[in-house]
């Protein structure tokens, strides 16, 4: 099911790119490195908004 979503929304333009973990580990890699992002913008001095989970 999600595939076909993810599929959906890359052919109609809602999505550009996306990022499937393809293990837990990778999961919580991703997760980490998601979360990392506004501590990451603030010390370039810049404040970003972003969606993606």
């Amino acid at each position: 099911m999600d595939d076909v979503v993810l599929g959906e929304a890359l052919e109609d333009g809602a999505a550009e790119d996306v990022v499937v973990a393809e293990s837990l580990d990778r999961r919580t890699t991703l997760g980490a490195l998601r979360e990392s992002f506004p501590e990451a913008q603030g010390k370039g001095g810049l404040s970003l908004k972003h969606d993606i989970a």
